[in-house]
């Protein structure tokens, strides 16, 4: 008996969430963005055959004491519709960032240098704070990026 009420409880918690998801609510795209991203840029024009759109850089934080950044670039596909959200065509992690899991970073500028999109983040360890870095990334096409020395 006590596994039906508790059956019947989840369901019930599931519809209302569904009802939820589904109000008029002007914020409700607000509301379903992660907490843990603390910064989104757009950023410059891609083109590709018949497709086009723009990139956007996102960054996302982790820890409590240690702050630490994940940055992944976005190359959104510009929707036919204007009444439609773009198409993310792909999500690329920054490994060079991410992968040490050590750098706290911030998007320090974005700008266009011999027709090529250029983000400049600005970074320090998280556990060696005096620790400074910057990452020059060049966006080459959707999915691809270099990382200049």
């Amino acid at each position: 008996m006590k596994l039906t009420y508790t059956l019947v409880i989840v369901l019930v918690l599931s519809c209302s969430r569904l009802v939820m998801a589904e109000s008029s609510d002007p914020n409700l795209p607000l509301l379903q963005i992660a907490t843990s991203i603390v910064e989104v840029k757009s950023v410059g024009y891609w083109e590709k055959g018949e497709k086009h759109g723009h990139y956007r850089i996102v960054v996302v934080d982790e820890g409590w004491e240690h702050i630490r950044s994940q940055v992944y670039i976005q190359a959104l596909e510009e929707a036919e519709d204007p009444n439609q959200d773009d198409l993310v065509l792909s999500t690329l992690p920054v490994k060079e960032v991410n992968d040490p899991d050590i750098w706290s970073v911030g998007i320090l500028r974005t700008s266009f240098i011999k027709q090529k999109i250029v983000v400049i983040l600005n970074g320090s360890n998280s556990y060696s704070p005096s620790e400074k870095k910057q990452f020059r990334l060049t966006l080459l096409e959707p999915g691809k990026y270099q990382l200049a020395p």
